[in-house]
């Protein structure tokens, strides 16, 4: 997974099982997502919204490419 920026290990285990829980709720077992979530000042994290597609912005691109090495572009 990929994440924008660092989190504690406790919450970013919190953040992936939430992610994992959700996304086995849906039956989605394979294949990119973008998952939103919103973490509160009290550390709680709560479910934003998902889209099964890779991340905007050139990042589904970048992944398959060091991946891969294939070259979406």
């Amino acid at each position: 997974a990929i994440v924008s920026h660092r989190l504690p290990l406790q919450l970013e285990e919190k953040v992936f099982d939430v992610i994992r829980r959700f996304h086995s709720s849906m039956g989605y077992r394979h294949g990119p997502a973008h998952t939103e979530l919103f973490i509160t000042a009290d550390n709680r994290v709560i479910f934003g919204e998902t889209a099964c597609r890779g991340g905007g912005f050139g990042v589904s691109e970048w992944l398959a490419k060091i991946t891969s090495g294939w070259d979406m572009n």
